[in-house]
């Protein structure tokens, strides 16, 4: 049976960078369609028995989805993956490439962190406990962070104020603290978050309203679209059925069934 692992990291600079470490190991681990998130995945796979949509690579980046991806674990096989999921703009702490360059794509780890992710890799190959494995990573992760310049850290708090409050009055103060242009806040808010600030917004949006269903704290879709931000329920399935070609409801029924 296969065992799914989460932990938060344990490095307190970190925090702001990295959302989750999930580690898949054992067998009848399930293929199944990932849903969009706000942020990029860092994935190692040291059974090689893992495709994403239909490509297989031992260490892989998972850039900004607009779609449901497939995640085919072939069945039966002894699996051992671990899943380095960053917050929103986390990996531009890490690397310097624009996120929104990998939008959509799958691409080796290598491109985005350079060769030294090979050597991470072969040293997390053989340790099967997941917080030695994060020990690892985080000090692989902290000898690369890079301290955010003025520009970095006022595109940082608007995605924060946009995650974690619907205080859009604080979103404009923030904006008329610097000397930045709209245009020019816009840009670079797709380069660090990989996506626009439009985008962003829908996606923030509907992570909340895709937990609230899978907490089945709400009967009612309208309680659960008003409860994210959603004008109304018509736009909460109209976003559902573009992040996960099916409807509130059909989700809702496929995850009380697992």
């Amino acid at each position: 049976m296969a065992t799914f692992q989460e932990r938060k990291p344990f490095a307190q600079p970190l925090l702001p960078y990295v959302d989750t470490y999930i580690q898949v190991s054992g067998k009848e681990a399930p293929s199944k369609y990932i849903p969009p998130h706000a942020g990029i995945s860092l994935v190692m796979d040291f059974g090689h028995h893992s495709r994403y949509e239909g490509a297989r690579l031992k260490i892989a980046v998972i850039g900004h989805q607009e779609r449901p991806f497939y995640l085919h674990r072939t069945e039966g096989a002894d699996h051992d993956a671990l899943n380095i999921r960053f917050t929103a703009y986390g990996a531009s702490a890490f690397v310097k490439l624009p996120l929104h360059e990998i939008n959509n794509l799958l691409i080796d780890a290598a491109d985005l962190f350079g060769p030294d992710i090979y050597q991470l890799y072969e040293t997390l190959q053989p340790v099967s406990r997941l917080d030695t494995r994060i020990q690892l990573v985080e000090t692989f992760l902290l000898n690369r962070l890079q301290a955010p310049s003025p520009t970095r850290q006022l595109i940082y708090r608007m995605a924060d104020t946009l995650r974690y409050t619907t205080d859009f009055p604080a979103l404009e103060t923030i904006k008329t603290a610097t000397t930045l242009s709209n245009r020019q806040i816009e840009r670079c808010f797709r380069q660090l978050v990989g996506i626009n600030m439009r985008q962003y917004r829908r996606m923030v949006r509907w992570e909340k309203a895709r937990n609230l269903l899978e907490q089945n704290r709400y009967q009612k879709l309208s309680d659960i679209a008003y409860e994210a931000g959603y004008f109304d329920q018509s736009h909460f399935i109209a976003d559902c059925r573009a992040m996960l070609n099916i409807t509130p409801k059909e989700y809702k029924s496929c995850t009380m069934s697992h």
